[in-house]
């Protein structure tokens, strides 16, 4: 498949139906890819209600931890930068077959013990990840399409699409009250969910 940015190559692995919540989650779509170094990644892409796609990536060979979604590689910013981009092709993918869809991201917070990270933890601040999709989301998703909503306390980005089929205060509901409780399950217990579950989008 020919990638829009310079990504790495990817491929659709599977769709999968999703039962575990069934009035909040519907499907998932899987896909992969290798980096320069042969590290294997998995791109999951599950549907909720209100057509929002949650995306999320990790190392296949973090795939049975807890905490996939937070371990780092040390690939270096240039591969890290390509995963990213292979991330965002993949959403334009999807974004071209399901043109009505919004997307939702969270920054996870990173493992490594240091001020900063200790910050993104108790969530006194945003994360790194979610500073680095704030910057490439107003890149490569125009305004014009979709209205970029945040919660950098929780490090939560949505993009409302503006072509909906539902209203953006239904979605945004909807996400604050189901989505970001699933995708953040890694880092519920070192983020109070007083303020995952109180948080405002804008």
């Amino acid at each position: 498949m020919q990638n829009r940015l310079e990504g790495y190559p990817y491929r659709h692995v599977t769709n999968a139906a999703l039962h575990e919540f069934p009035m909040i989650q519907r499907r998932e779509f899987v896909f992969t890819f290798r980096d320069d170094a042969n590290r294997r990644y998995v791109v999951h892409i599950e549907e909720y209600r209100c057509h929002v796609f949650a995306v999320k990536f990790h190392q296949k060979n973090h795939a049975d931890s807890d905490l996939k979604y937070r371990l780092l590689t040390d690939s270096g910013w240039v591969h890290a930068r390509r995963a990213i981009h292979t991330c965002i092709n993949i959403m334009l993918d999807m974004y071209e077959r399901y043109p009505t869809y919004s997307f939702g991201l969270v920054g996870s917070a990173r493992i490594l013990d240091t001020p900063l990270r200790r910050a993104e933890r108790s969530g006194t601040g945003p994360t790194q990840r979610f500073r680095i999709y704030s910057l490439v989301m107003r890149t490569y998703f125009s305004e014009a399409r979709f209205v970029h909503l945040t919660d950098e306390r929780a490090s939560v980005y949505l993009l409302f699409n503006r072509d909906s089929d539902y209203p953006e205060e239904e979605v945004q509901t909807m996400y604050r009250q189901h989505i970001r409780d699933l995708i953040c399950e890694e880092s519920r217990s070192e983020r109070p969910t007083g303020q995952i579950g109180s948080a405002v989008l804008t």
